[in-house]
């Protein structure tokens, strides 16, 4: 007994094979930002600084109005 194997005629051309390797590179780069993105988040949540209360008494007020623009010339 012998099983044949039929035969397949199909044609994959190169535009239709970049297409699919360009869309799995571009997947995979899509999941690495957003892995990236979201350890960034969980890193900053996790080592967050707290204030100290000293530090947030030495600090001074700003005066209102333009006194945060100083040092810009011509305005």
């Amino acid at each position: 007994m012998s099983e044949t194997v039929p035969v397949i005629l199909a044609y994959i051309d190169p535009g239709s094979a970049s297409f699919v390797i360009l869309s799995v590179l571009g997947f995979m780069a899509a999941v690495g930002y957003v892995v990236r993105g979201w350890l960034s988040q969980l890193k900053q949540s996790i080592f967050r600084r707290r204030p100290v209360a000293s530090a947030s008494k030495k600090r001074k007020a700003r005066p209102a109005g333009r006194a945060g623009r100083a040092g810009r010339a011509g305005r």
